[in-house]
């Protein structure tokens, strides 16, 4: 229509990359996994599909190996299991029984 708009944005969502770090902010697991998948070449499987859609906020220096950031998810969000299987990492839920 010809009109410009205005917006304010996050631009570290955008530039986080160029300096090396994952940041996302309120971003659901799944586009969170997505991102990883590309970043370190492995697929991501959620047993749980209600999982994929979790909210999180995660802001760190991007690690050498997936590994410390399923560690860092994990540790803030205790009922989030990953199981690694070769070049595949399976999302489900922690039941009570499986603790």
């Amino acid at each position: 229509n010809g009109s410009l708009d205005k917006h304010k944005v996050e631009a570290r969502v955008f530039t986080a990359w160029k300096d090396g770090d994952l940041f996302f902010e309120d971003a659901a697991l799944q586009d969170i996994t997505n991102n990883l998948a590309r970043n370190y070449d492995y697929t991501f499987v959620f047993e749980d599909k209600e999982l994929a859609q979790l909210g999180f906020t995660l802001d760190m220096r991007r690690p050498a190996v997936l590994q410390d950031v399923l560690n860092q998810i994990s540790r803030s969000m205790s009922n989030i299991r990953f199981r690694v299987e070769a070049k595949t990492v399976y999302v489900s839920k922690i039941s009570v029984n499986n603790k």
